[in-house]
């Protein structure tokens, strides 16, 4: 039977991200955290953490966590039928697109998750890769765009987020005097969120638009909306966070001055069976909050 203290050690340092946070956390010195790992290490024979300048777990490592979510939940799941005194708020990680995180996402799920004995440690990523994080046991639960579950693991449609491409009045009339063509495309510098991201390819591709564009890179949806604004790019925004922005004059919606396709993201929820009651009741609130 594993030692659970050993497993919060290990736990916390990986989710602290160091030997020194997960201490400061713990409330140990880093050398008894070290010591616990060390510990887990020798009664499996393997190693679950890659030390080096930054911390990597092993396969064994990425088990172990997959295995510590799904006892959260289960512990969450029990304290809603059994009165436990002083329980500690049980800590759920999910991944969460984020656009979906900038606009829509808190209001649907905080009355009710506000309620809850719970801490959530979110893990914003690619809706494209939520499920990767999820297959390697480092969430609960994501948000993202596969409607395929994993083993052990349900999932169910939560609805389409609507993309657009927005930029501001002067750039508009700076890059685009002519409108979304080729050559204004080459030259006009975009904003995407990653090197992962592909939407504004799929854009591009819809427009039958090959031309390679420049492109900064800015990991915050806060940023590319902020950005676009301020006239230095033009990109991709949901359109439900676009709106505050075009409302006040900050923005247009490129359709404005082309036949801009919309772009409809599916999302769909996945999570793991142990979370069942938890997670099935945040479906409707999603769906919900996505239609408004």
């Amino acid at each position: 039977m594993l030692d659970y203290k050993t497993l919060e050690a290990f736990t916390n340092v990986v989710e602290q991200g160091s030997f020194e946070r997960a201490a400061d956390y713990m409330g140990l010195t880093q050398s008894a955290v070290s010591q616990r790992v060390k510990l887990l290490e020798s009664r499996l024979g393997k190693p679950v953490l890659i030390r080096g300048a930054e911390l990597l777990t092993t396969e064994v490592g990425q088990a172990l966590l997959n295995h510590v979510s799904k006892v959260r939940l289960l512990e969450e799941q029990l304290s809603t039928t059994v009165a436990l005194p002083d329980a500690e708020a049980v800590r759920i990680r999910l991944a969460v697109n984020a656009d979906s995180l900038s606009c829509w996402w808190f209001p649907a799920v905080a009355d009710y998750l506000g309620r809850q004995n719970l801490m959530l440690d979110i893990v914003i990523e690619d809706q494209n890769y939520g499920l990767e994080r999820m297959k390697k046991g480092d969430v609960s639960a994501c948000l993202c765009t596969s409607p395929k579950p994993l083993q052990g693991a349900r999932c169910a449609f939560v609805g389409d987020l609507e993309c657009a491409l927005y930029a501001s009045p002067s750039f508009t009339a700076r890059y685009f005097p002519q409108g979304l063509t080729a050559e204004a495309v080459a030259k006009a510098p975009a904003v995407i969120y990653g090197y992962k991201d592909e939407l504004h390819d799929v854009v591009m591709k819809d427009l039958a638009i090959k031309a390679r564009y420049p492109f900064h890179v800015c990991p915050s949806s806060d940023g590319i909306e902020q950005m676009i604004n301020a006239g230095m790019a033009y990109g991709i925004l949901a359109s439900k966070q676009a709106q505050r922005s075009v409302d006040s004059g900050k923005c247009i919606r490129l359709t404005e001055i082309a036949d801009t396709p919309s772009l409809n993201i599916p999302l769909y929820w996945h999570y793991w069976r142990q979370g069942t009651e938890l997670f099935e009741k945040l479906i409707t609130l999603m769906q919900k909050g996505l239609e408004k």
